[in-house]
């Protein structure tokens, strides 16, 4: 199998590398990865870990299906939860060291990942995987602005703060809820 290495913090660095694949045990999956998508948390990850396979959203096909999981089969379409010890409730450290291409865990520059099995979305026929990677990181942020702790109402304005992909999927969200949405942004061109 092979996989993309961080190398280096100062002037970080992209090293093909080939790997041993793992075969999923108890509870996971192993999804062959077709698309994957950068965010600033990447960058974050790029500037002060090394020795790591980085990026945390991606998207794919199962491809082995380990004991004890329910309602997953091979060559079925999925994207991966960024934080994969995050199925719900409140964000906490122990979550928090589950994010995929940080310091615990390998992320998704890489040709095969194994992942529990709940924390694999199916993905709907009509949406390809490069559109299913930009999900993950940037639309669970904006979901959970907007409806987690108090939802938007119908007829409410939003705020949105420039046009990264947090505020672009916010809108469409926004829109969707009935709300009234603001967007901001330094260039006149990105409006």
């Amino acid at each position: 199998m092979q996989r993309y290495i961080l190398t280096g913090n100062e002037n970080p660095r992209l090293k093909l590398a080939s790997a041993d694949v793992r075969q999923p045990e108890k509870g996971e999956v192993a999804v062959d990865l077709r698309a994957a998508s950068l965010n600033f948390r990447d960058v974050i990850i790029a500037r002060n870990f090394k020795d790591v396979v980085p990026l945390s959203d991606g998207a794919g096909i199962v491809s082995v299906v380990g004991e004890q999981v329910d309602g997953w089969e091979v060559g079925d379409r999925v994207v991966i939860g960024f934080m994969p010890g995050w199925v719900d409730g409140p964000i906490t450290a122990a979550k928090k060291a589950t994010s995929l291409g940080g310091q615990t865990m390998d992320g998704v520059l890489t040709e095969r990942i194994v992942v529990p099995a709940d924390s694999i979305v199916r993905l709907p026929d009509a949406m390809t995987f490069e559109e299913a990677a930009t999900l993950p990181c940037a639309g669970v942020t904006a979901f959970a602005a907007l409806f987690e702790r108090r939802p938007v109402q119908p007829g409410e304005s939003v705020l949105l703060l420039g046009t990264g992909g947090v505020s672009i999927f916010a809108l469409q969200l926004a829109k969707k809820a009935g709300a009234r949405v603001i967007i901001t942004s330094s260039s006149d061109e990105k409006l």
